[in-house]
């Protein structure tokens, strides 16, 4: 009897999507080439500048990004009447997704998370964040940025 052991090549990559956000949503890692779902509107940050930047979507809202460089995380507050169902965290590798929908309790989006990422490297810290991609919709509820839409 002859046994072996199968086993995944090398360069097989384990998804490690790391940990949930501060709203508690876990991140869903993804390919690269992924985009917003229908019904939402796209609304990219290219480049992610250090510190906190305000982003202003049309004349209807903005959305505050703050990238803290050394954990490669980063926090968001959107004002005026708009939401996120969707935030796309690009590296240059692969893409983490955030989806803020009923299955994840928030049915309407959200107006504000904390420590979203990329996914973890090879080299066990986050990749280094090349694109957000926000998917937007629009929102009556929020008008501050301070709660859930």
């Amino acid at each position: 009897m002859v046994l072996g052991v199968v086993g995944s090549p090398a360069s097989a990559r384990q998804l490690d999507p790391g940990p949930p956000s501060g709203q508690d949503v876990l991140p869903e890692e993804v390919g690269n080439d992924t985009t917003c779902p229908v019904g939402t509107s796209s609304f990219l940050v290219k480049p992610v500048p250090d510190g906190e930047s305000a982003h202003n979507v049309d004349t209807v809202g903005q959305i505050v990004v703050t990238l803290t460089s050394d954990t490669q995380t980063f926090d968001f507050s959107i004002s005026g009447p708009l939401a996120a169902r969707q935030v796309i965290v690009h590296s240059n590798v692969t893409a983490n997704r955030y989806t803020y929908d009923a299955g994840t309790g928030f049915p309407s989006g959200v107006a504000f998370d904390t420590h979203l990422h990329a996914p973890i490297g090879n080299v066990g810290g986050f990749y280094d964040i090349t694109s957000i991609d926000f998917c937007i919709i629009p929102s009556p509820y929020n008008g501050t940025g301070t709660g859930t839409a």
